[in-house]
């Protein structure tokens, strides 16, 4: 009962609450059952999350092994189909946006940072309206999720999942697809960092990025210092 969440406030989980620990299937029970009850979460995906998806012909993860999605091919994949279906049904997020009631400007919250290539990509105007933005971002999340899901069951009746098929419509999207360039600044939204050891980019050099004129949380570690235009060095807030 400590661990119920308040009903009379809004919560935004900003990814990455799966994959690295002991206990997603527990932490995944919570969740559902904090819905169950009436609190209003907003929940984002984060590449943890997409790390349970991608998985050798043998299930085995091939991202980022760990001992909680390697567990899940014990129970029958119930956390990789829980967040297939939230995935789908639209539960579970790219973005989200809410307007902050003090100073009365929109927040966006996603996993890692967006730029301005992303709205592109989304056939959008750069800069243009955030909400536009992620309603957009949050359709084309969903209709993956649909797309995955959907042949998740198809599979799991023949107890043979094919990972690579299940996976092809996030893949062939440049703004879900984070392994084709894992050592580059500019991949997916939900992998972006602002610098890398494999390159040696110590901080990012933003003329290499546009950044949306939009205040931005985000959840992504380690997002590390950065130059904003005529500021002293700054980041995006990290929760």
């Amino acid at each position: 009962n400590d661990l119920n969440l308040k009903k009379t406030h809004d919560y935004v989980f900003l990814g990455d609450f799966y994959d690295r620990g002991h206990d997603s299937d527990c932490i995944d029970y919570w969740v559902n059952k904090q819905l169950e009850k009436g609190v209003k979460i907003f929940r984002l995906i984060g590449n943890h999350e997409m790390a349970f998806f991608e998985r050798d012909p043998n299930e085995y993860p091939v991202i980022l092994p760990a001992q909680d999605s390697v567990k899940d091919i014990a129970n029958n994949f119930q956390v990789t189909e829980n967040l297939l279906k939230n995935i789908a049904e639209g539960s579970i997020l790219a973005a989200y946006v809410s307007n902050d009631p003090i100073h009365d400007f929109p927040i966006l919250y996603i996993h890692s940072f967006a730029i301005n290539d992303d709205f592109i990509e989304l056939g959008l105007e750069k800069n243009s309206d955030i909400y536009a933005f992620a309603h957009a971002l949050n359709e084309r999340l969903k209709k993956h999720g649909e797309y995955a899901y959907n042949l998740f069951l198809d599979f799991k009746k023949t107890n043979k999942i094919d990972w690579k098929l299940m996976m092809k419509s996030f893949l062939d999207d440049p703004l879900f697809n984070m392994y084709s360039k894992r050592n580059d600044i500019n991949t997916s939204f939900i992998w972006r960092r602002t610098g890398l050891p494999a390159l040696k980019i110590y901080p990012l050099d933003l003329d290499e990025v546009e950044i949306p004129d939009v205040y931005q949380i985000v959840g992504h570690t380690p997002v590390f210092f950065f130059k904003l235009p005529n500021e002293e060095n700054n980041r995006p807030l990290i929760l």
